[in-house]
């Protein structure tokens, strides 16, 4: 797909790149799946997962899913809003997997959903919660 050729060639830049964001998949429209895998510059001090690494995963996850979802009529979009409840963390060498949906197509905005898991999606770990308001412009 079109889509994945050109998310896996930006993702290999700056901050996506750095911190190993990778798409695993969109199965459907309204739909992302993104993994990484927890490094040592993902821990806190504690060596846990950093709370701002598990909120890069699902926001890059849901921004990739808005950028896939906009209206022909707009093709730029930014965060305004979100929101993150953690449940777990996880540890150096885990794969860390996040599954973003589509909750408000709207005119002017997006509302996006993550679950953000640590070895397999609804299987593993429920690591957080995730939600998110994109501005479409």
């Amino acid at each position: 797909e079109e889509w994945v050729k050109l998310f896996k060639l930006r993702q290999e830049y700056g901050i996506i790149g750095h911190m190993g964001f990778r798409i695993v998949d969109i199965p459907k429209e309204g739909e992302l799946i993104a993994e990484m895998t927890a490094s040592q510059f993902h821990m806190a001090p504690n060596q846990y997962m950093h709370a701002a690494s598990i909120v890069f995963l699902a926001d890059t996850a849901a921004g990739f899913g808005c950028y896939c979802n906009l209206p022909s009529t707009h093709h730029k979009f930014t965060t305004i809003e979100l929101k993150s409840n953690f449940i777990s963390s996880s540890k150096v060498g885990k794969r860390v997997v996040c599954r973003a949906q589509l909750v408000h197509a709207g005119k002017s905005t997006q509302v996006w959903d993550a679950l953000v898991f640590e070895d397999e999606l609804d299987s593993g770990k429920l690591m957080a919660t995730f939600r998110c308001t994109q501005i479409v412009m």
